[in-house]
């Protein structure tokens, strides 16, 4: 992110910041949205790497929206726990896969994943989407523009 965005990263801390699951079962891709999350100015809550434990922590109401893999540990499946997590939880998605296909793009919408991103996402199109997701306006809300 540049200079600019900093500033406004800076100005997003002081405000209640909003929580962010992050469920990726890559340890190193799980660092990296830590990292982007928290430079957009926002807190992550938890890292996992499980969809019973992703639903089971949002369950607990501290989650304002989640980043999700498609698959993950155990041969866990990302949509399923999209789908819990949107329907059961009110939380909404965002979809983060390695697989470009449209089938997965397809699921995961029909799941109620609020946007599908490639991997890696650009810190541009996180932060969008994640502003997106949480009823934000990208242009205009704190850490959020490109």
């Amino acid at each position: 992110m540049g200079a600019g965005n900093e500033e406004e990263c800076d100005a997003r801390r002081h405000e209640r910041r909003r929580r962010v699951m992050v469920v990726e079962d890559e340890f190193i891709i799980a660092l990296a949205l830590r990292r982007q999350v928290e430079e957009a100015g926002f807190e992550v809550c938890h890292v996992t790497d499980a969809a019973h434990d992703a639903v089971e922590f949002a369950r607990s109401g501290v989650v304002d929206a989640a980043l999700m893999d498609v698959s993950l540990r155990g041969g866990g499946d990302g949509i399923a726990a999209t789908r819990r997590l949107v329907h059961e939880c009110g939380v909404p998605v965002i979809v983060i896969s390695a697989y470009s296909d449209q089938d997965i793009r397809t699921r995961a919408l029909e799941a109620g994943a609020s946007a599908v991103l490639g991997k890696p996402a650009s810190d541009h199109e996180l932060c969008r989407a994640l502003a997106e997701a949480l009823g934000e306006d990208p242009e205009e809300t704190p850490g959020r523009q490109g």
